[in-house]
């Protein structure tokens, strides 16, 4: 557009397009007239040719980046479904908004009440272990102390049962001396037959 203006400035300065030769002042007015009126041609021919191929450039655009009526329609209808099938109505979307934020915060309750239990669950199991440790002390001590009192009541029970054939032996022993001394006080003591 700039170029236009310029070659206008020309035409009316009296310098042609082709250079800044003024027309010479001996030529006639008609001759002169008719050198500006060409030169005014031109310079329109050209700015018609600029603005046409502005024009085809501005079309192509359109044609590449525009769409054509029919094709818009076919595009909001498509829009139209899509909407209809993909998205949610807001009161849908705000009941399972709310809906979330509930669960969020029962799960977060959920999970508080979870690290309490898991706590006394752990304090339960360290207090198992300490028991089932202190049974096994008490366990072995046990064993140990009726293991030591099994083999003492061994030792007892045959220590029992010595004295028992000890005490049948004394006791055969006397009743053997008893007969003996019976025997004797019988034979002593018998009345002599005469």
């Amino acid at each position: 557009m700039a170029a236009d203006v310029r070659e206008a400035n020309c035409i009316v300065t009296g310098e042609t397009s082709r250079g800044s030769e003024p027309y010479p002042s001996s030529m006639p007015s008609h001759l002169i007239v008719q050198n500006q009126l060409r030169d005014i041609i031109i310079a329109q021919n050209e700015v018609v040719t600029r603005l046409s191929q502005n024009v085809s450039q501005q079309e192509s655009f359109v044609k590449e980046n525009l769409i054509s009526r029919e094709q818009h329609q076919s595009k909001m209808q498509e829009l139209q479904v899509s909407m209809l099938e993909d998205y949610v109505p807001r009161e849908d979307y705000e009941k399972v908004l709310n809906d979330y934020e509930t669960e969020k915060l029962e799960h977060a309750q959920t999970k508080g009440k979870l690290m309490e239990v898991t706590d006394k669950l752990e304090f339960a199991l360290g207090q198992i272990e300490v028991l089932t440790k202190q049974l096994e002390r008490e366990k072995t001590a046990f064993e140990n102390a009726f293991g030591s009192l099994k083999t003492k009541a061994i030792k007892e029970t045959s220590k029992n049962q010595q004295l028992e054939n000890r005490c049948h032996d004394i006791a055969r022993q006397c009743s053997e001396k008893e007969m003996v001394m019976y025997m004797v006080c019988i034979v002593r003591y018998r009345p002599t037959v005469q």
